[in-house]
């Protein structure tokens, strides 16, 4: 499967209709044989009609999270008919995510669907406990959101990076540049994604860290207004 997926090699999809549930794989949120399975014929199907009805069934597979993630993925792709039905299948599984599991894979697919209830959907890893900033590189993630208006993610960053408050979760010595505030996770994560020179120092003064906070805001208030304008910046710019 994984030299079909390097070449692209879609006629591997009908062996998998064949495949699914041949093989011992774990249950949960783990993923086992069957999710790899299911998450191969989403990469690699056209959509013909043979992989459709077996992905239909597969679907109402009721122990495997990740072949019902990957097959309503699938379907929201290739049974337009029932569009609305898949995204509830989804979105149910996307319910109980906390942002690390599920979600990083569908963002940008829910995006491409150009579609607001689609869109609504992929915001929502904002609000997950898992999303935090700096807890894991969300770049991609938020470039993405970003560029397709969610004013969601603009308002979840723009005001994080003015957060001046002690961060009551990090260990620090309070009074010290060594203190660590709330502004400093986004201040990090937002800089990843400027074409600035200067580079984010997590020793930098309180003071010299503020300043970077609020310079940073602007930078993306005025980028974001670019981007709802239907204009060029440097967000949305072809690398």
């Amino acid at each position: 499967m994984t030299k079909s997926l390097k070449t692209k090699d879609s006629s591997i999809t009908k062996i998998l209709v064949k495949r699914l549930g041949t093989i011992k794989s774990k249950n949960f949120d783990e993923v086992g044989a069957d999710g790899r399975i299911a998450e191969v014929m989403y990469k690699l199907s056209t959509g013909n009609e043979n992989d459709i009805r077996a992905v239909i069934k597969w679907q109402k597979n009721p122990n495997d999270k990740w072949v019902r993630f990957w097959t309503s993925l699938y379907l929201l792709k290739f049974d337009k008919a029932h569009y609305n039905r898949h995204l509830d299948a989804l979105g149910s599984i996307l319910k109980d995510c906390d942002g690390t599991y599920y979600y990083p894979f569908a963002v940008e697919d829910l995006l491409n669907l150009n579609e607001l209830k689609a869109k609504k959907l992929a915001e929502g890893i904002i609000n997950k406990s898992g999303f935090l900033p700096h807890r894991f590189l969300n770049g991609n993630i938020v470039k993405s959101l970003l560029i397709n208006k969610s004013d969601t993610t603009f308002r979840f960053y723009a005001n994080g990076l003015t957060d001046f408050k002690k961060n009551k979760n990090a260990s620090s010595a309070p009074g010290t540049n060594n203190e660590y505030l709330n502004c400093d996770d986004y201040i990090y994560e937002i800089d990843q994604l400027t074409n600035h020179s200067t580079t984010y120092i997590a020793n930098w003064t309180i003071q010299k860290r503020k300043e970077y906070g609020i310079a940073l805001s602007k930078w993306l208030t005025e980028q974001y207004e670019l981007i709802k304008a239907g204009k060029s910046c440097e967000l949305n710019k072809k690398d």
